[in-house]
């Protein structure tokens, strides 16, 4: 056997035979396979081993099926015996199998191969045990191909495999019926797909109870997978498994994935080349799997869960708990740039940065539910949601996620809520019931709180409804929605109730208008309509108000509803201001353009006009009155004011091009402009358009402009006469003609305007506009000589306006008053007057344009005041935009004294650009008058010899101008008020954008005496104007006037101290605290019929109203008329008065009587021009004289009495008045009171007193007699013969008259005597007589009225022989230090002792206030009584002092020291 076997060895190494045996071995194979088999040769190796070279296998349609260069196979004999294969090895070298089919129903080229294989005997079962012990694969191919499908490349797919690199080392220990035992070394390829692997090992052993699986190890490019042991149990009955008993488990050891290397699966892995650690545990029946500690972690993920799933068979249930789960935004954005398509995923997820979640994901069938917790970079929110079928249902709980980042929207931001939301989608439909509380939505940067949501909104198709109700508790805003809106079914409808309180739309960053502005209101709406046109139903507002600092409105109701009459679709409107009615046939979008349409129909070629557009035929009637404007002004803006109503109506019918438009605005302002008589009335009869529109402008002054247009259109002509009256500034009045043509020129709109012959009347005088041609078209106007001419003044305007420089329009001036074109434009802000000769050119106006002007204004005023001939030049600067300016304006100023002539000049250079809304001027003045100073501040300067120096900016846009500079101003203004002329010298004036500075600038009066002035001028770009002046004076002039004019004082004043005056337009507050110096005197008219009311300073009446108040309380005064003074002006005093200032009362301007007060005190008063005058403090009389005149012939000087008071405790009527006055009547004879013949030879002195108390609205006065030469017992005895009050006043005025005491009844001491009345009388009037003699001649004399002289005659009772002869003088030397009063005459009387009367009273104010002084006497002691009496004199020092207690007394005063603070002028 041994040989044999060697022998067959050795036959089948002889290539002859090795061919002739794999030809036969290629026909029983093609045999059995059925198709063609070429075998290059068979080799019989050692030890049972057979060698296959060259291998080929066709499939039946003769294509390859399998090549191989070399196929070996080692059988063990042994077991081959036993019924057993064993292959010990096995190799296969350079294989190729080429496997297909044609379509998916088809079979494959390689099942006939199969098929051959396949048992015959199907009943019978055969027994398998096979075995390889080693299984070689080299360079093994595998192409498989489905036809009819298109490969996708890059991708695995099954139906088209190309694997390559084919090699494997493989050991089957063990194959039978019930068992299997695998060992793979090592598996690799290559499939074009991309999948690479690079190598596979495993243990694997199986039986018919379990499996196992050991050492599974899988690698590819970057991905390691190890299961180091995997185990199943299982049981068969029958061959067949029993589900039931499978129980299985594995563990996947720490592995690494790279996701690219899965890119054959999902080729967007391609780009995912980071790592991935992978570990996790599974285990499970047939029927549910377990997964735990499933760890997932990379650069950018960190995952960690658990999960199961069950009754996956038929209806999963399936939970995963996410113990955490957390990815990297840079993480989630490179997944969303790769599988953002491929896996829905919203870029939103992007947005949400970094990512953390816990919770759980589970579902049922086709039910999910998910519970957990999110945490994001933007926020956290807790997430509860279920999904069933269509139906869904969820919670979201969040503290703050900001929406805003998460979709993209700039307006919105966090949001912070609780949310309970339920709903059901379907195709088509969706439904969201929502029920929550949203603590915080951020929206415009605004953050709202406590909004409460319960509604229900439903969407069909592409309709959609609300209905439930919206709460916002919000500071800033209040609002409760209830009801709903649809637009499901066959009418949209809507019926909603709203509340809104304390709405702050500028608080919730919702507008940019309204700043600290609240609204609230109520609201309700029931409408139903296919479209607006069609809508039926009402809405209403009630209790609407608008609230703001400086801003309120109120509305009570307005009501808006919409119905059919009639077939008539009407529209009223309700409301407080203004109750409309819209009536007809009508679409509201083409309201507009049925007006526009029936203009056009008359011009069709007007320009600008838009063309015709279609209108439904609209047919409706408008009517109206509109009562208030003032919600247009305090709700949008609107500067519009109706001061009575305005009523509107308009008619229209498109189908016959009718309309009738007519407005009546009796009496309205539009920006700050006021209009009278306002008419609009636009009709349209018989194809022909009328219009009629006129207005009065009223300005401030009362005047103002009245215009009036009258215009027809028909077939594209316009007839129009503009008639007009400027009753402001320089009248001028007049019409203009015109007829205009409009027609269409090579395409373009054109128009022909004929101005007729026309004329204007300026100032009284009449200017003719000359008949002219304009005509227009596209970018061409030709202006044929249009003139308006009188005399020799003249201005032309001729020439041609293209876009060419060739083309040029220029207009002449001859010697025009420039104010007369001011006048025409209505220009109004400044005056500005002189003859304007010259000329201005402009070329390609409508191209690059060029333009030029140079004019000479002769006599040229600003503001009235001379600025001298003005020689300006100005040019158009294409390159910048801007019109350069090069302007001097010459004049010259002479010395008083020597009459030289000086030069002065203001130069004005710089721009004005229009492109750049912007001017820059340079003002440089070289000795500029400032006589325009006087207009602007004509209510109290009315003369201004000031020039300047310096150079003044005006720069900034058109609408903001602000200036800025310096200048020095010198020279002198009159204040017409005061009539003071104060002297400017070196003043400098600072000028920075919006305020003008004065610091620490000298003025002086006529005396030299100075005042420093400080204060700021505020304006807002010249508009606004408002300002905040101190004045610091010495001793300053602050008024001097000398006769009474128009008012009821005059005076001179005399100030030190300090004022501030305060104020903007319309509006001032002086603050004066000073003291009124020595010189100081103020005269009043007291008598005038005008003298100041209430309302003004002080009030004095007439000395007889005084005296029969006093006589008659009861009788009430008039009030005088309050002056109507537009501005309101506060003024608060704090004066201290001092006895130097003299207050003198005018009582009767024909006799002369006055009285001046000279006082000290301190007194505070407020005064409101359009209120009251209050007056606080205490007024201490320090001396003073009433002048009085007794029926026109004899004057007596009544002496205030040191010591009197006036309390002022607000309203100056109501001021307690405590004065005492005296005159002293000298020589009274006693035998006019019939005391006996021991008094009838004496004369004594009277004084007569007067005491005024009370107030000065119901003053009380007392008469009194006072006998200081006599002793007690005597006086008594004179005083008890006055009975009373009534008998009281006889005797003063008695005494006053004539000197004498009045006669009580009948007596016998004239008849003894023998004197009469008219001798009594005679002495009286002789006394007065020389007394006014005398005091006249010191008057002119000494030019002194600090010196009085009084004579006195009187007799005994012996008549002309018993006579004194009395001399009575007193005065004020030496500032009113030194006081003399003295008595000098003769006694004719042979009984006294010495016929010399000489008394006399001396003192010297050592104190101004005379607190201190020293007094020197000669009284002659009751001479009267006892002729022979001695004199007294004396000297000494008299001391007064004011306490309440003793330590009053003794208590040394302190000195106030009174620090001026340096003010730091800011705005107010």
């Amino acid at each position: 056997m041994t040989g044999l076997y060697f022998a067959l060895i050795i036959l089948l190494h002889i290539p002859a035979i090795k061919s002739c045996i794999g030809t036969e071995v290629s026909h029983i194979l093609a045999e059995k396979i059925g198709s063609k088999v070429n075998i290059g040769s068979i080799n019989l190796g050692f030890l049972n081993r057979v060698i296959i070279d060259d291998i080929l296998i066709y499939d039946q349609n003769g294509q390859k099926l399998l090549t191989s260069s070399r196929a070996s196979v080692k059988i063990d004999l042994i077991p081959l015996l036993e019924g057993r294969v064993s292959i010990s090895s096995a190799q296969l070298f350079g294989a190729t199998i080429k496997a297909y089919k044609l379509t998916a129903e088809s079979k494959p080229n390689y099942q006939f191969i199969l098929d051959s294989l396949a048992s015959k005997e199907s009943t019978q079962k055969s027994e398998l045990n096979f075995r390889i012990g080693s299984l070689i694969i080299r360079n093994g191919q595998l192409k498989y191909d489905q036809k009819d499908i298109k490969a996708t490349p890059n991708k695995l797919d099954l139906k088209h495999l190309n694997v390559s690199d084919i090699s494997a080392h493989i050991i089957l220990n063990e194959l039978t019926n019930d068992s299997l035992n695998l060992a793979i070394k090592k598996l690799s390829f290559k499939d074009a797909c991309g999948l690479n692997l690079v190598s596979l090992s495993l243990k694997f052993e199986a039986n018919r109870q379990q499996a196992h699986l050991r050492n599974f190890n899988l690698q590819l490019l970057g991905t390691k997978l190890y299961i180091k042991d995997g185990i199943a149990s299982y049981s068969f009955e029958s061959d067949e498994l029993q589900l039931p008993s499978l129980q299985y488990s594995l563990a996947l050891e720490p592995s690494i994935i790279r996701p690219a290397d899965l890119s054959f699966i999902i080729p967007e892995l391609c780009n995912f080349k980071n790592k991935i650690d992978l570990s996790l545990a599974v285990s499970g029946t047939s029927t549910s799997t377990r997964i735990t500690n499933l760890r997932v972690s990379g650069r950018s993920i960190y995952l960690s869960a658990n999960g199961s799933i069950s009754n996956w068979q038929s209806k999963a249930r399936w939970i995963a708990d996410i113990n955490s789960l957390t990815m990297q935004a840079d993480g989630i954005k490179f997944i969303s740039e790769n599988l953002g398509h491929r896996m829905n995923i919203p870029i939103e997820i992007t947005r949400l940065g970094n990512i953390k979640f816990k919770g759980s994901i589970g579902g049922y069938g086709k039910d999910i539910a998910m519970k957990g917790a999110l945490y994001t970079d933007n926020g956290a929110a807790k997430l509860t949601v279920g999904l069933h079928k269509n139906s869904f249902n969820g919670r979201i709980e969040t503290s703050g996620i900001n929406l805003g980042k998460i979709i993209d929207n700039a307006q919105l931001g966090i949001i912070a809520a609780k949310l309970d939301a339920s709903g059901k989608a379907e195709t088509g439909n969706l439904k969201i019931k929502a029920n929550g509380k949203i603590d915080r939505l951020d929206y415009n940067q605004y953050s709202y709180h406590n909004i409460n949501i319960n509604g229900v909104i439903q969407k069909q198709n592409k309709q959609m409804s609300f209905n439930g109700k919206l709460n916002i508790n919000d500071p800033n805003g209040k609002l409760q929605l209830n009801g709903g809106f649809s637009n499901i079914g066959r009418y949209p409808k809507m019926n909603l109730t709203a509340s809104i309180v304390k709405f702050n739309p500028h608080a919730l960053k919702l507008t940019s208008k309204y700043p600290s502005t609240t609204f609230s209101l109520d609201a309700k709406a029931n409408i139903s309509g296919r479209n607006l046109n069609t809508a039926n139903g009402i809405i209403v507002l009630n209790n609407f108000k608008m609230s703001s600092p400086n801003n309120n409105y109120e509305l009570k109701e307005l009501k808006l509803e919409a119905g059919l009459e009639d077939h008539k679709h009407v529209v009223t409107l309700q409301s407080d201001f203004a109750q409309m009615q819209l009536v007809g046939h009508y679409s509201y979008a083409t309201l507009p353009n049925s007006i526009a349409n029936i203009i056009a129909s008359k011009l069709p070629t007007l320009p600008g006009l838009p063309h015709m557009k279609p209108t439904k035929d609209n047919e409706f009637v408008l009517q109206g009155e509109i009562n208030k404007s003032d919600w247009l002004q305090k709700l949008f803006g609107v500067s519009l004011d109706l001061e009575q109503p305005a009523k509107l109506f308009v008619s229209v019918n498109d189908h016959q091009r009718q309309m009738n438009l007519k407005a009546i605005l009796p009496s309205f302002t539009y920006d700050g402009n006021h209009f009278e008589q306002g008419f609009i009335n636009l009709s349209s009869p018989s194809d022909t358009l009328k219009a009629n529109i006129r207005a009065h402008k009223i300005s401030e002054n009362g005047k103002g402009i009245y215009w009036d247009i009258q215009a027809k259109a028909a077939d594209n002509k316009l007839n129009s006469v503009l008639t007009w009256n400027n009753l402001n500034g320089k009248k001028i009045y007049g019409s203009l003609d015109t007829e205009t043509n409009f027609f269409k020129k090579e395409g373009h709109d054109a128009a022909h305007i004929n101005v007729h012959s026309s004329k204007i009347f300026i100032d009284g005088t009449t200017w003719t506009v000359q008949p002219s041609d304009i005509i227009y078209q596209a970018k061409d106007l030709t202006i044929d000589h249009f003139a308006i001419t009188h005399g020799d003044e003249h201005i032309i305007i001729g020439g041609r306006a293209t876009p060419y420089l060739k083309d040029s329009v220029t207009t002449e001036l001859k010697n025009v008053d420039i104010a007369y074109i001011l006048n025409l434009v209505n220009f109004h802000s400044v005056e500005f007057s002189g003859k304007a000769t010259g000329k201005a050119n402009i070329a390609a106006a409508f191209g690059k344009l060029s333009a030029s002007a140079k004019l000479e204004v002769n006599d040229f005023r600003f503001e009235e005041g001379r600025m001298g001939t003005l020689f300006a030049d100005a040019k158009w600067n294409e390159k910048e935009g801007q019109i350069d300016i090069d302007a001097l304006a010459k004049d010259t100023t002479s010395n008083l004294l020597t009459n030289i002539l000086t030069p002065i000049e203001t130069k004005i250079t710089g721009y004005i650009s229009p492109r750049k809304d912007y001017i820059e001027l340079n003002i440089g003045a070289n000795g500029t008058r400032v006589e325009f100073l006087k207009t602007f501040c004509s209510s109290f300067i009315d003369r201004a010899d000031v020039f300047a120096n310096g150079n003044i900016q005006v720069a900034g846009p058109l609408s903001n101008i602000n200036l800025t500079g310096d200048v020095t101003a010198n020279g002198s203004l009159h204040l017409s008020a005061l009539n003071t002329t104060y002297t400017l010298k070196d003043v400098h004036i600072h000028a920075i954008p919006n305020e003008i500075h004065l610091v620490n600038d000298t003025v002086s009066d006529r005396d030299g005496h100075l005042g420093i002035v400080n204060g700021v001028l505020y304006h807002q770009h010249l508009t606004k104007m408002s300002y905040d002046i101190h004045i610091a004076a010495n001793n300053l002039l602050a008024y001097d006037t000398h006769s009474f004019g128009d008012n009821t004082f005059y005076g001179t004043a005399y100030a030190t101290g300090k004022c501030d005056i305060r104020g903007k337009s319309g509006e001032v507050t002086i603050d004066v605290n000073a003291t009124a110096n020595e010189g100081s005197q103020i005269v009043y008219n007291v008598a005038s019929p005008t003298a100041i009311t209430k309302q003004e300073f002080i009030h004095w009446n007439d000395r007889d109203s005084l005296i029969m108040r006093a006589l008659h309380p009861k009788e009430q005064r008039q009030e005088a008329p309050e002056a109507d003074i537009p501005s309101d002006m506060h003024i608060n005093f704090l004066v201290n008065v001092t006895p130097g200032a003299t207050l003198k009362l005018i009582m009767d301007p024909s006799s002369g009587d006055y009285i001046a007060l000279n006082g000290s005190g301190g007194l505070r008063a407020t005064y409101y021009n359009k209120g009251n005058f209050d007056l606080y403090g205490n007024y201490l009389l320090d001396h003073g004289i009433y002048k009085l005149t007794i029926q026109n012939a004899i004057k007596k000087d009544f002496q205030f009495i040191p010591g009197g008071s006036i309390s002022f405790g607000g309203d100056p009527y109501a001021a307690a008045l405590k004065l005492k006055a005296q005159y002293t009547v000298q020589g009274v004879s006693l035998s006019d009171l019939n005391l006996g013949r021991s008094f009838s030879n004496n004369n004594i002195r009277v004084n007569c007193l007067m005491d005024i108390t009370g107030t000065p609205a119901s003053p009380k006065i007392d008469f009194g007699l006072d006998l200081p030469t006599v002793n007690n017992d005597a006086k008594q005895m004179i005083l008890s013969l006055i009975n009373s009050e009534e008998e009281m006043n006889q005797q003063v005025i008695y005494l006053l008259a004539i000197g004498r005491f009045y006669m009580q009844g009948n007596n016998n001491a004239a008849a003894e005597t023998g004197q009469s009345q008219t001798s009594l009388a005679m002495q009286s009037l002789l006394s007065g007589t020389v007394s006014q003699q005398i005091n006249n001649v010191l008057s002119n004399v000494v030019n002194n009225s600090n010196w009085n002289f009084g004579a006195n005659i009187s007799t005994g009772d012996e008549g002309w022989n018993n006579a004194e002869y009395e001399g009575i003088l007193s005065g004020r030397l030496l500032n009113n230090r030194l006081l003399f009063n003295g008595q000098f005459g003769y006694r004719d009387n042979a009984n006294a002792t010495t016929s010399f009367i000489g008394d006399f009273d001396l003192r010297y104010l050592l104190f101004p206030n005379g607190n201190f002084a020293i007094r020197m006497y000669n009284q002659t002691n009751d001479r009267y009584f006892t002729h022979n009496s001695l004199n007294t004199q004396g000297i000494g020092l008299i001391l007064k002092k004011d306490f309440n207690n003793l330590k009053d007394l003794f208590r040394r005063e302190r000195k106030k020291i009174i620090i001026n603070e340096t003010n730091n002028h800011k705005q107010p």
